[in-house]
């Protein structure tokens, strides 16, 4: 009896861990996810965003609340939309680091769900139905950015851009001279040749081309297809492609069910195009081969440095570059476990991979870099002291992480599929 009052005396002091949501509830709050998040000394920290969650949570279940109890409430949840929700990437990469895999960004997306009203269920679904000529006017939007850019200058743009997002109260997306240009239109498919795969190139480098001050001002596509030839592989790209998406983009903004309807959509081209798998899919950007993972596709989907890794480098010749070059590894990318295969890329391809320190996701999430560049230069403010004077290209395997990184690094990143182009001959 003795030593259960003892303990009694000691459980006042333990912390309450309220429940408050499933997605979350098993947290004790250690921390270990900390380090990998990119609005960790921006706003809240995953840790951070549970806790507050389940003192909201806490009070709400309370009911009757006294009046400093009741102010307390209403100033945790005006300051959540930013500091927990907003400017949280959800890319879950810390699920990894998390000892019982709690993704904080699902619990995100959740909360974003629940705020989108029948008015953000309909936007999103005639958004969806009319992608291809969403997409069409997003990729003359950046070539009319891309002239204006070329008459202002970098500086004056930069300015420009700044000035706009901010008297907008962010209602504008942030412009700066590394936006890219609209992308160049897609190559067809190769020649015929016995091995075949079917590429699908995501949205991202269907509409995003090259800086307008860029050395090399081939859009991903391009690239791709110039790489699988190379190497013997006919290329088939299937047909009407503008209008198709892995629902990305809809998944992250908390439209789950618009999300999931894309990516049917998408899967059952797929099965067509592949003859039902017997031909590999390779996409050509990490974030689009992890949705439809986690959707849960069964056809032989691959990322573009997995597949060349895996199957295509062995038919190439490749002289290393001399020159030192930057590597970023995506989020997604670490998620899949397929790290690896993007640093052996780069590291067959380059005598010198620098993988900058304390970079473990880019924060530019999506359209965040656009929308809450805040994030994106959070997330990167170590980057240029790291790779600036070193290295004078960087390479990565997602468009949108590129933009990002090239603006915040002082150095153009690219596809690393332009570094094995440029380096790669056919086999004799």
């Amino acid at each position: 009896m003795r030593s259960y009052c003892y303990l009694l005396g000691f459980a006042r002091y333990l912390k309450a861990l309220p429940a408050a949501n499933e997605i979350v509830d098993k947290c004790i709050e250690c921390g270990f996810c900390e380090v990998v998040c990119p609005s960790k000394e921006l706003t809240f920290t995953p840790r951070q965003r549970i806790a507050i969650w389940r003192r909201i949570q806490q009070l709400k279940d309370k009911g009757y609340l006294i009046d400093a109890e009741r102010q307390e409430l209403g100033q945790l949840e005006y300051d959540y939309q930013y500091f927990g929700i907003d400017t949280c990437a959800a890319t879950g990469l810390c699920a990894e680091r998390c000892p019982v895999g709690i993704n904080t960004g699902d619990l995100v997306r959740a909360l974003r769900a629940e705020q989108r009203g029948k008015f953000g269920q309909v936007i999103a679904q005639f958004s969806a139905k009319q992608f291809d000529s969403i997409t069409g006017v997003v990729k003359t939007s950046l070539n009319s950015a891309a002239k204006v850019s070329r008459i202002l200058g970098r500086d004056n743009t930069d300015k420009v851009g700044s000035i706009l997002h901010k008297s907008s109260h962010g209602t504008i997306p942030l412009w700066f001279a590394k936006y890219p240009k609209g992308a160049n239109k897609l190559p067809p498919s190769t020649a015929s040749h016995s091995k075949k795969i079917v590429y699908f190139p995501s949205c991202a480098t269907r509409n995003m081309g090259a800086s307008p001050d860029a050395h090399e001002q081939r859009s991903v596509p391009e690239v791709v297809l110039s790489v699988f030839e190379k190497a013997g592989y006919e290329v088939i790209l299937p047909d009407n492609i503008d209008g198709q998406c892995c629902g990305m983009p809809f998944h992250s903004k908390g439209f789950p069910h618009t999300a999931q309807n894309k990516a049917n959509e998408l899967l059952q081209r797929l099965n067509h195009y592949s003859k039902h798998g017997e031909y590999p899919i390779v996409f050509d950007t990490s974030p689009c081969k992890l949705r439809l993972k986690e959707h849960g596709a069964v056809l032989p989907i691959f990322e573009t440095t997995e597949f060349v890794v895996e199957h295509i480098l062995s038919h190439l010749s490749i002289t290393p570059k001399k020159e030192p070059v930057a590597l970023h590894v995506t989020c997604s990318s670490q998620k899949m476990g397929i790290a690896e295969h993007l640093r052996t890329l780069a590291k067959t391809c380059a005598e010198t991979v620098i993988e900058p320190e304390g970079i473990h996701c880019c924060g530019f999430a999506g359209d965040k870099g656009m929308t809450l560049p805040e994030l994106n230069a959070s997330a990167l403010k170590g980057l240029r002291n790291q790779v600036q004077g070193k290295c004078t290209t960087g390479y990565s395997n997602s468009k949108t992480c590129e933009i990002g990184l090239s603006q915040h690094s002082g150095i153009d990143y690219q596809n690393v599929l332009f570094l094995l182009d440029e380096v790669s001959t056919t086999v004799s």
